[in-house]
């Protein structure tokens, strides 16, 4: 298949025993799942899945029927971002690494940003930027269900009612500024842990 084909391709009728997953076809066709399971993985494919999308829409994609996708793409993106700040910040310090189980953006940067100015106190990277944007990304998804479903279980609209118009393309390049910065961060962080297996405050 080509990048042209879903607008003009007839698959025919589902074959008896047709499977959904198979491993076999074209080397372009075929995504290797097994090869890396790491968060780091997890992290950079919702990331580059915003990025892609985006392209498309500035290549005159439909940015109406795209806008959710790519929302989520990054609003997860940033999620699981946090979550690994957090690790890689219990790490530095000595710790016991922990399962963080919430969806809620604020309290992710809050651990994260913890994390972040005990490693590196002198930093002049803007973390109060970045807090704000987190929170206005937060205010318009709270619990990571905005941009995946239209409506709560009370058939509430989840998207406010203020957000009307979204600039897609300033939404990618203030992603990739907080994404430049939070992968610095964890980069340096775990580099400062191999480097020193006792290293922390």
């Amino acid at each position: 298949m080509t990048v042209d084909d879903f607008g003009n391709w007839d698959p025919g009728p589902l074959e008896p025993g047709e499977k959904l997953f198979v491993g076999a076809g074209e080397a372009h066709e075929i995504a290797c799942v097994d090869y890396d399971l790491t968060e780091a993985r997890y992290i950079a494919s919702f990331r580059e899945a915003g990025e892609v999308l985006t392209t498309h829409v500035l290549n005159g994609g439909v940015q109406d029927l795209l806008v959710f996708p790519i929302l989520f793409s990054y609003r997860h993106w940033l999620e699981l971002q946090l979550k690994w700040l957090i690790t890689v910040g219990s790490r530095w310090r000595g710790e016991e690494p922990r399962a963080v189980h919430t969806h809620e953006l604020r309290a992710l940067w809050r651990e994260a940003r913890a994390a972040i100015e005990a490693a590196f106190p002198n930093d002049p990277a803007d973390l109060d930027h970045i807090e704000a944007i987190i929170g206005e990304l937060a205010d318009v998804d709270p619990g990571s269900v905005s941009f995946r479903y239209a409506r709560d279980r009370k058939g509430k609209t989840n998207v406010p009612e203020e957000l009307v118009r979204v600039n897609i393309g300033h939404v990618a390049g203030v992603m990739l500024k907080v994404g430049l910065i939070f992968d610095g961060a964890a980069t340096a962080m775990e580099e400062m842990i191999d480097a020193t297996p006792d290293f922390g405050p």
